[in-house]
C-alpha cells in the first residue's frame, strides 16, 4: 500500500480537461489546448484525486481521476494513477488497461513499465511479466535505479517460474516443470532456488546426472548454510540414485557410496539440524557396513525428530548387525510407537526378540509382520519354525 501511495503522490500535475487530444499523422499525441478555466478545473480535480488516494478512499479517487480525463485524456501520469487505484480495488484487468495506456502515451514513463510487470506477475501471466521487465531494462539501460528495479522484478518472475515448476512436478507434468525451472535459472542465474527446483525435477525423473549438475550449481550459489546443506544432500542422493538398483557391491558402487557418505557428512556439519542428511548418511553407512558410524548418525537424527519412525527402524537393523539384540528390540519398539503397522519394524523386533530368547513374543511379532505381503513369506516361515519350537499346532 505504501508503494502505491508513494507512486501516486510523486506524480506531477500536468494537463487539464475538456478538449479531446489531437494526434499527428505520425501517431504522436498532442496535448489539448486548455482555457485558463479548464486548467484550473483540471488541477482541482487532480488535487482532489490525490487527496482521496492518500485518505485510502480508492474508489472515489478512481472516479476523480476518470473525471480529469474528460478534460485531458493525454496525461500518462493520470492513467498510471488509475492503474494503481484499480489494483487496490482488485480489478487487475482494468489496471493493466490503464497502465498500458500510460506506457503508450509516454514510453519513457518508467514507473508505468514496472507496474505493468507487477500486475502481470500478480495475475501469474509470467511470460508477459518477463517481457515487461525485460523491456524496462532495455529502455532504461542507462538508469541504475530502474535497471535494478527491473532486475528485482525479473527475480520475482523467476521465483514464480520455480513455484510453477514445483506445481507441475507435483502434477507429474515433468516437461513443463523442467522448462519452467530452467526459465527461472535463465532469469536469475545467481540465485540458488531455480537450480534446486530444476535438480528436484530431474531427480524425480531419475535423470541423476542432470540433477547432480544442478545441485552442484546450487551449492556454489547458496545464500545460507541451510540451502548449501540441502543442495549437498541432493548431490549425495543423485550419486546414490545411480547405484540404488545395483545389487552387486562392486568397487564402483562402493566408491560411489563412500563419496555420497562424505558429502552427507559435510551437509550434516554445515547444518547440524539437517535431519534428512543424517538419515541418508546413516542408511549409506549401513550399506557400507560401517555400522558403528551409522549408529552415530541415526542417533543424532532420532534426537532431532523423536516422532519420525525412520531413525529408530534403521537403528534396530544396525543393532542387529552389531549383535546388540536388546537395543535392537528397544529401537524397533520405538519405531512401532510412531508407526504401529510398520511390517519392517515388526520383523526386526521379532528377530531381536528371537535373539533374546523371547520366543513367544517373537512369534507374535512375526505374525504381525506377515500381514504385509512384502514380509509374508519370510515371516510365515519364521513363525512356523517358532511354533514347532514351542510345540504349538501349525496354523492354517
Amino acid at each position: 500500500m505504501k508503494r502505491m501511495f508513494y507512486a501516486a503522490a510523486m506524480i506531477a500535475c500536468s494537463g487539464v480537461l475538456g478538449s479531446p487530444a489531437r494526434v499527428h499523422a505520425q501517431g504522436t499525441v498532442v496535448k489539448p489546448e486548455l482555457t485558463a478555466e479548464q486548467a484550473l478545473a483540471l488541477n482541482a480535480v487532480r488535487d482532489s484525486a490525490r487527496t482521496l488516494f492518500q485518505q485510502r478512499k480508492y474508489r472515489d479517487a478512481v472516479e476523480a481521476y476518470k473525471r480529469s480525463l474528460l478534460i485531458d485524456s493525454t496525461d500518462a501520469a493520470t492513467y498510471f494513477n488509475l492503474g494503481l487505484g484499480y489494483q487496490v480495488l482488485g480489478n487487475d484487468d482494468e489496471a493493466l488497461a490503464m497502465l498500458n495506456r500510460s506506457v503508450a502515451l509516454d514510453s519513457l514513463f518508467a514507473p508505468a513499465h514496472l507496474e505493468v510487470g507487477k500486475v502481470y506477475l500478480k495475475k501469474q501471466e509470467l511470460e508477459q511479466a518477463e517481457e515487461a521487465y525485460l523491456a524496462t531494462k532495455r529502455i532504461f539501460a542507462d538508469s541504475l535505479q530502474y535497471s535494478m528495479a527491473a532486475d528485482q522484478g525479473l527475480n520475482n518472475v523467476a521465483i514464480a517460474y520455480s513455484n510453477r515448476a514445483v506445481l507441475g512436478m507435483r502434477e507429474r507434468n515433468f516437461g513443463s516443470a523442467e522448462a519452467d525451472a530452467e526459465k527461472a535459472i535463465s532469469l536469475s542465474p545467481d540465485i540458488s532456488r531455480g537450480y534446486v527446483v530444476a535438480a528436484t525435477v530431474y531427480e524425480n525423473q531419475q535423470k541423476y546426472d542432470e540433477a547432480e549438475q544442478r545441485y552442484r550449481a546450487a551449492v556454489d550459489r547458496a545464500e545460507n548454510d541451510q540451502v548449501k546443506a540441502n543442495a549437498l544432500e541432493g548431490i549425495a542422493r543423485s550419486i546414490l540414485g545411480r547405484v540404488r538398483d545395483s545389487r552387486n557391491n562392486t568397487s564402483g558402487v562402493r566408491s560411489a557410496r563412500l563419496s555420497a557418505a562424505e558429502i552427507l557428512r559435510q551437509a550434516a556439519r554445515i547444518d547440524t539440524t539437517n535431519f534428512t542428511a543424517l538419515v541418508n548418511l546413516g542408511n549409506t553407512l549401513f550399506d557400507l557396513e560401517q555400522y558403528a558410524a551409522a549408529e552415530s548418525a541415526l542417533v543424532r537424527a532420532e534426537s532431532l525428530r523423536p516422532r519420525d519412525f525412520r531413525p529408530p527402524l534403521k537403528l534396530a537393523e544396525t543393532y542387529m548387525k552389531l549383535n546388540r539384540c536388546g537395543e535392537a528390540e528397544q529401537a524397533a519398539t520405538r519405531a512401532l510407537a510412531v508407526q504401529p503397522g510398520n511390517a519392517s519394524a515388526h520383523a526386526t523386533r521379532a528377530e531381536a526378540l528371537e535373539c533374546l530368547g523371547r520366543t513367544r513374543e517373537a512369534l507374535d511379532a512375526y505374525v504381525q509382520a506377515s500381514r504385509d505381503p512384502r514380509w509374508k513369506q519370510y515371516a510365515d516361515r519364521k513363525a512356523k519354525t517358532l511354533r514347532e519350537q514351542l510345540g504349538l499346532p501349525a496354523q492354517n
